[in-house]
């Protein structure tokens, strides 16, 4: 008995035993560890790769959305030196330093993001093209207008379901045709030679090889025009918002706050804010599980006003008299209608690395008009007499 006794608790025994305990324990910690890891990191992955959109990519059918980095800061230092822009925005004059701090905070924020962006070359081309074409000895000449724009004197415009073979302007499948001041028709034809959105630009005397070249140059070429951003509401601004029964009916999905800026004005009136606020409510309802969005609004910011209830079908959610403020709101409830949204204008979501713009040939700003007009202007069919003007601000072009 005493024998064994004495073989239980042999101190090498013991030893070995208490060693092989540790090695249990520290496994065990070491795999606790790793699911911590791994869940956290699931976490933070779902939440910064969408919130902070340093490699997010947003495209649509012409539009692209890319963060807003380092090298975008001194254009957008300059869009916000406008006081039109500072005033529109509710926003204060940075110094570049400031807003280089700024940007910063927006890129690693995890309850807001900023998208610039991005729009083809050729919208601001072919907007110039047809306003000189449209000076005519009988007044203006009738031009397909882009689905979200109002005519000259701020109205609806007529919807026509049928478009000219050819023509940039789309049909909007949520809204059901092209809109275009009446009583002008533009009927579709099957022998009419189909125009390409940046035919325009293409010099008459030039070989087709030629053409085509021209023709992937330009449909490359993208021009940083504005910005757009979301910000997440929590369930206590939602609360006060919406009050407690609605904000909880949308407790399964979260609550942003919109905001658009086309700083561009070759870019207005042309649909670009349009396209972009519904891409981001696309990116939100995809990555961000939203399914609520809300649009502040000064009480005399018409435009905006008109813009978010007659283009993107927000209702008026209550008067914020002490900030002079109108609140929107547009929800989605379910899945069918949140696909339908994003099928609309053709959402895409990819990777944004270095290289994407780069190979995409993103201008910061418009080209020299005097380049422009000496490269492309000369040579052009049709009757372009004068020399084309970008970014002329005519009446009611304040709007976005």
């Amino acid at each position: 008995m005493g024998n064994c006794f004495f073989y239980l608790i042999c101190p090498q025994q013991l030893l070995l035993l208490s060693f092989s305990l540790f090695l249990l324990l520290l496994s065990l910690c070491f795999f606790i560890f790793f699911i911590c890891l791994t869940v956290r990191g699931r976490c933070v992955a779902h939440s910064q790769w969408y919130m902070n959109n340093e490699h997010v990519l947003v495209g649509g059918s012409r539009l692209r959305l890319v963060p807003y980095l380092a090298h975008h800061v001194p254009r957008y230092h300059q869009w916000m030196g406008d006081s039109e822009l500072m005033h529109c925005t509710a926003s204060e004059r940075l110094t570049l330093e400031e807003e280089y701090e700024n940007q910063r905070d927006w890129l690693c924020a995890e309850d807001k993001l900023t998208f610039v962006i991005l729009a083809p070359l050729s919208i601001a081309v072919n907007k110039a093209v047809r306003e000189q074409r449209g000076n005519t000895a009988f007044g203006k000449n009738p031009v397909v207008r882009d689905v979200h724009d109002d005519d000259e004197r701020g109205r609806e415009t007529e919807e026509v379901s049928e478009v000219e073979v050819g023509d940039y302007a789309t049909a909007d499948v949520s809204q059901g045709g092209v809109k275009r001041e009446a009583p002008w028709r533009c009927t579709s034809s099957t022998t009419a030679r189909p125009r390409r959105s940046y035919g325009a630009c293409i010099p008459a005397n030039i070989s087709p090889e030629e053409e085509e070249e021209e023709e992937r140059r330009i449909g490359r070429t993208y021009v940083m025009v504005g910005d757009c951003n979301l910000y997440c509401i929590g369930i206590n601004e939602a609360v006060e918002l919406m009050g407690d029964d609605d904000a909880h009916s949308d407790a399964h999905g979260k609550c942003f706050e919109l905001g658009v800026m086309i700083a561009d004005r070759a870019f207005r009136r042309q649909g670009v804010a349009e396209e972009a606020v519904r891409l981001l409510m696309s990116y939100a309802m995809d990555k961000l599980g939203a399914s609520c969005f809300i649009a502040k609004i000064l009480s005399t910011n018409t435009s905006s006003i008109r813009f978010f209830t007659m283009r993107l079908g927000f209702t008026l959610l209550r008067e914020v008299c002490i900030f002079d403020e109108l609140h929107f709101i547009k929800r989605f409830t379910d899945a069918a209608e949140r696909e339908a949204w994003m099928a609309g204008v053709a959402y895409t979501v990819g990777l944004y690395d270095a290289n994407t713009e780069k190979e995409m040939t993103v201008l910061h700003s418009m080209p020299d008009a005097t380049e422009w007009n000496r490269e492309w202007v000369h040579g052009r069919t049709g009757p372009v007499t004068q020399p084309l003007v970008f970014g002329v601000v005519r009446k009611n072009e304040t709007e976005i």
